[in-house]
Parts: C-alpha cells; sequence; structure tokens
C-alpha cells in the first residue's frame, strides 16, 4: 500500500492545474485514501475470522484496483477523492491480515525471513514510490499512470511458496 499512496502524491500538483483547485485540495486524495486504511481494518479483521483469510484478501483487493482505475479514469476532483477513499479501504485488507497469513504460508523456522521481507516491502513502499512516482509524472504519461500502474503492478506477491511438511 505504501507504494500507491506516495506515488498519488508526487502527481499533486497536475491534479491541482487540471482541475483548478489548491495544492491544500488536492491533498485530500492522500488523506482520504490514509482515512480509508483507517476504517477498512475494523471490518476486514473481523470477516476474515468469519470467512477465512483468502476471501477476505483477494476480493478486496481486486476492489482496490478497481477504484485505483476509476481514479486514473476520474473525470471530476470529486471522483478522485471518492475512489481514493474506497481504494485505500478495500486496499487495507491485506495489510489487516498479513501476521495470520504470514503464519499460514510458512513454518516458523522459515517465518523469520518472511517477516523481514515484509518489513523491508512495508517500509520500501513509502521510499520508492514518490521516486517512481516522480519518474512517471515527469514523463510523458503524466499523473494519472500513477494510478494505472497500480493496477498492473499490484503489491501481492504472484506466487507464495507451499509449507513442505
Amino acid at each position: 500500500m505504501g507504494l500507491i499512496v506516495h506515488r498519488y502524491s508526487t502527481g499533486q500538483g497536475q491534479i491541482s492545474e487540471e482541475y483548478g483547485v489548491s495544492n491544500e485540495v488536492s491533498t485530500l486524495g492522500t488523506s482520504l485514501l490514509l482515512f480509508g486504511l483507517g476504517l477498512g481494518p475494523l471490518i476486514w479483521a473481523p470477516l476474515s475470522e468469519v470467512f477465512g483469510r483468502k476471501p477476505a484478501v483477494l476480493a478486496p483487493y481486486f476492489l482496490a484496483a478497481v477504484f485505483s482505475f476509476g481514479t486514473a479514469t476520474a473525470k471530476d476532483l470529486q471522483t478522485i477523492m471518492i475512489t481514493r477513499f474506497f481504494t485505500g479501504f478495500f486496499g487495507s485488507a491485506p495489510v489487516t491480515n498479513t501476521g495470520g497469513v504470514l503464519g499460514d504460508i510458512w513454518t516458523p523456522e522459515q517465518r523469520g525471513a518472511a517477516i523481514v521481507g515484509y518489513a523491508l516491502a512495508v517500509v520500501g513502499g513509502p521510499v520508492l514510490g514518490p521516486i517512481v512516482g516522480g519518474a512517471i509524472c515527469q514523463s510523458y504519461l503524466g499523473w494519472r499512470w500513477t494510478e494505472y500502474v497500480s493496477i498492473f503492478f499490484p503489491e501481492l506477491p504472484h506466487k507464495t511458496p507451499t509449507n513442505s511438511n
């Protein structure tokens, strides 16, 4: 989620220009995404206990990608703000269930390395997000591609190792 949050911030100037609003108003997109990240775990954590982790992670994360696409194709500022909130709300599901998922996938002996990898991703996202977003925004692609990248390269691993029991 760190890359998604911080890539948007590099395009705030372009959003301000395109929609004729101040930089403070365009910052609301980041604030609403973080608000959604705060509210989402109140729903996703209990749902993962009732329905299991897989449906409580995959379905909301797919919806987060859909709302990222909505942000990228937004015709007005209101749409950006609404879709950013729901991107955060649905995108918080994997973050909510990470501890349980790591425990399910790796054996106790392998879990330490898995947690280190996850911690590096958590720390690396906010560091790499502005770099990636800045490169995209300064190219001919513009701010909308910071959201398209979130769809094409989600922050979930494509393959996960299985327990070797």
